[in-house]
């Protein structure tokens, strides 16, 4: 398994990656968190409440959608904007042409004062 372009489809609002043992545990037949580098990531559209609930329902009655991967790649046709969220926090960045996204081999050590 090694890293993969994502096909991000028009209409699309969302990238996710399930990499939390506890998230995982909520959603049903995610096991990839326990595993060294691979997660399960997909895209979605939830830009509506209704998408959002149902997305939900269905990850935690049935799975989450997605695939099993070690890393993903999106790819922008131009500089974009993009606001991100990880770990409880938004950040907007600008001028984005790539993202790459992957496990980390050491965990990461967050200090708030």
């Amino acid at each position: 398994m090694s890293k993969c372009e994502m096909e991000i489809l028009p209409g699309t609002t969302d990238y996710l990656a399930i990499n939390s043992p506890r998230v995982a545990n909520l959603m049903r037949g995610v096991k990839t968190a326990d595993k060294k580098q691979e997660f399960r990531s997909g895209t979605a559209r939830l830009g509506s409440f209704p998408r959002l609930l149902w997305f939900m329902m269905r990850s935690v009655l049935v799975r989450m959608p997605g695939k099993k991967t070690t890393g993903n790649v999106i790819r922008f046709g131009q500089p974009s904007k993009v606001m991100i969220h990880a770990e409880g926090e938004y950040q907007e960045l600008e001028d984005v042409e790539e993202i790459e996204i992957k496990k980390s081999k050491k965990p990461l050590k967050v200090i708030k004062f």
